[in-house]
């Protein structure tokens, strides 16, 4: 079985209705999953009751009451009763096909991610078979680069190496990514089930997030995540080693992947520094000299 984990908003208003229907999907999809929600903020607490889920508080936050994710991560891994953990943001449905996939993962260590579908939602569900279909009928891409960057969930076990992350902000740009590049620098195999699993994503407003800058999640606590993250670090899906398709985990051949693993090897393979230092002087002094017989002639 499986761990969830969640750092919901305040049950009120919009927000009610979204995040009851995403545990809802969990514990439908996943039977006896264990679901942790961490927080103390607005209707949590009776929500936790109603769900049946376990309530965590969580002191580390920012200024503006945000919380920061690296105790969240630690203490999860810790009250886990389950090898299989799954950190999901609280607006996602599940469907069936979420843990039929997890069932064909078959490594000690690894980091599943997948792209996310949009829809517009403003009512409860609950998971059977109409609504799985209702939903395959009317959630959309929005953007095509979502099939790059939209991961909202990232399964692992406990030993994948997943209990210490850096102190990123949640709800905010940048530490999906780095959870990626830990993966591809733990040397664990890292699967995009997006081919395989479909992920549902309620569509809401950004109205939360303190001292907006942009449409969504920029602003200060933004920054702070951005800030985090050295270059190269921020992978998305084309970074993924691995695929699942048709039942089936293979290696990731895509052009995309091919090309992102030939611009980011000096970071995923720092061992190869001198190499590439070495290429880039040869490189070099070839084209100095190339220079020199030039004006000589």
């Amino acid at each position: 079985m499986i761990t969830f984990f969640t750092i919901p908003k305040p049950f009120d208003d919009q927000y009610r209705t979204i995040q009851y229907n995403a545990i809802r999907s969990w514990k439908a999809s996943v039977p006896d999953a264990q679901i942790l929600l961490f927080g103390d903020d607005d209707g949590i607490e009776d929500a936790a009751e109603e769900l049946g889920t376990e309530l965590i508080s969580i002191e580390s936050k920012t200024e503006y009451n945000t919380p920061f994710l690296d105790s969240a991560f630690r203490i999860a891994h810790d009250r886990a009763e389950f090898d299989l953990i799954c950190y999901i943001n609280t607006d996602i449905i599940l469907l069936q096909d979420f843990f039929q996939s997890v069932n064909l993962i078959h490594y000690k260590r690894f980091l599943m991610i997948g792209c996310r579908y949009d829809i517009d939602l403003n009512r409860e569900v609950f998971i059977d078979r109409t609504t799985e279909k209702f939903f395959r009928n009317h959630a959309f891409r929005r953007w095509e680069s979502d099939n790059s960057y939209g991961s909202d969930f990232f399964l692992f076990t406990k030993s994948s190496g997943f209990r210490e992350i850096l102190n990123f902000i949640v709800g905010r740009p940048g530490w999906d990514n780095w959870i990626i590049f830990r993966g591809r620098m733990l040397r664990i195999p890292v699967i995009d089930v997006s081919e395989s699993v479909f992920c549902v994503h309620q569509n809401h407003d950004y109205q939360h997030v303190p001292e907006r800058t942009g449409e969504k999640w920029e602003g200060v606590e933004g920054d702070h995540n951005l800030n985090l993250l050295l270059k190269g670090q921020r992978m998305s899906l084309i970074d993924a080693s691995h695929k699942m398709k048709d039942g089936k985990i293979r290696l990731n051949f895509s052009k995309k992947h091919r090309i992102r693993y030939l611009s980011t090897l000096q970071i995923t393979h720092p061992e190869l520094l001198p190499l590439f230092r070495l290429f880039w002087f040869a490189g070099k002094t070839k084209h100095n000299l190339f220079r020199l017989l030039r004006k000589q002639s």
